[in-house]
């Protein structure tokens, strides 16, 4: 049984792009293993859509978590001000 999500443009029209069922259970499996681009060469999918089911599956109320590079970027900039700050303070007890 096929269920619609998804969308896929055609001669400028929005037409269905069909998931089973086992898809979107190897979907949600390899979610929070994957990039979305492996996610994209994985399941032979676009990233739109792979983008458009994840917020339908939280829409249903299934708890996924986004794929930010935003908060990664974030974690780096945390990171590195750490060290700094670690650098900094074996820098005056060194002298």
């Amino acid at each position: 049984m096929k269920n619609n999500m998804g969308k896929k443009m055609q001669n400028g029209r929005k037409q269905t792009v069909s998931w089973t069922k086992e898809e979107m259970k190897r979907f949600i499996g390899l979610w929070n293993i994957k990039t979305t681009e492996e996610l994209c060469d994985e399941l032979g999918r676009r990233k739109e859509q792979i983008l458009y089911m994840a917020n339908q599956m939280r829409k249903a109320g299934l708890d996924l978590p986004r794929k930010s590079k935003k908060g990664i970027l974030r974690g780096l900039i945390l990171e590195v001000i750490e060290e700094l700050k670690n650098e900094k303070k074996n820098k005056s007890i060194v002298k």
